[in-house]
């Protein structure tokens, strides 16, 4: 949840790599996911390139909305229904 919460206030992301932010940040199109090595060369870029910054939180917003209880409710909705068999 803090990858979304992060880009729905416009917070450009900056993650290691694990499942939960490759799916979040779509392997790198909503945030950046950078291993150990490169973690900190991408940190120094993100607060240095502002207009880098700033298309990332822009996507990352929009990303957001993608998430929200509404959208994850209605993914779910048939799933559970399925499984009560209602």
């Amino acid at each position: 949840m803090s990858y979304i919460e992060a880009m729905s206030s416009g917070t450009a992301v900056l993650s290691s790599p694990n499942d939960g932010a490759k799916y979040v940040l779509d392997d790198g199109k909503y945030g950046v996911i950078a291993d150990d090595a490169d973690f900190t060369r991408c940190l120094l870029e993100l607060l240095s390139v502002p207009k880098w910054r700033n298309r990332l939180a822009s996507a990352g917003r929009q990303r957001a909305g993608e998430f929200s209880w509404r959208s994850v409710g209605a993914c779910h909705q048939p799933i559970y229904r399925e499984s009560m068999g209602v």
